[in-house]
């Protein structure tokens, strides 16, 4: 009995890391690529048809899309982008992007197309500790925006001039989270609903 349970209790110890290792890297590969940041579809455009789920925009994936299926107050959605700042093991260091880039959907149908225009905002965001501090964070205006796919369904905006990222020695002094709001023309009869495929910084 004490022999079979020397060769069992290993090998359940093992086979357990194997599967919380899979399971931790599975969840650090989702982060990179759909950080947990807050996404606000005012349209709510996800709750009619199951191809406009707002989270599509921003999965580093130009085959996904969100189709606008109807039309808001204000601004059609808000997202939140991506942290300044990104940890290794020598610390805290700024991102260095140069570009906002944003891609419309290219094969048009009788239900979707690409926008004629976009109005876009682009703002930052302070990031602040929720679990020391009890209040909202501070939020700046970087820039506003229009943007014209008419010619073109890939579109980017030269941003580096805009954003002045500070180093960092510690989470979260001079970090902000950078985020967009945009505006696409409202469904227009059988023209075809407006249709983005991709956001993202570069």
């Amino acid at each position: 009995m004490i022999k079979y349970a020397s060769i069992f209790i290993p090998a359940t110890l093992i086979l357990s890391n194997i599967f919380i290792f899979q399971r931790t890297y599975l969840k650090i590969n989702s982060y990179r690529t759909e950080p947990p940041f807050f996404q606000t579809d005012f349209t709510r455009s996800g709750r009619i048809g199951d191809n406009s789920k707002l989270r599509s925009l921003f999965d580093n994936d130009v085959s996904t899309f969100w189709i606008k299926e109807q039309d808001a107050t204000g601004f059609d959605f808000e997202a939140e982008l991506r942290l300044t700042h990104f940890y290794d093991q020598d610390g805290f260091h700024p991102k260095h992007w140069e570009n906002l880039r944003i891609t419309a959907c290219e094969n048009e149908t009788l239900k979707f197309v690409r926008p004629a225009s976009m109005q876009l905002e682009l703002f930052s965001r302070e990031a602040i500790n929720v679990d020391k501090e009890l209040r909202l964070p501070e939020e700046k205006i970087i820039g506003s925006y229009t943007i014209n796919f008419e010619t073109d369904s890939v579109k980017r905006i030269s941003i580096k001039k805009e954003l002045k990222i500070e180093e960092s020695d510690s989470f979260p002094k001079k970090m902000y989270i950078i985020g967009i709001r945009a505006k696409l023309p409202a469904p227009a009869g059988n023209a075809g609903k407006p249709c983005l495929s991709d956001i993202r910084l570069e």
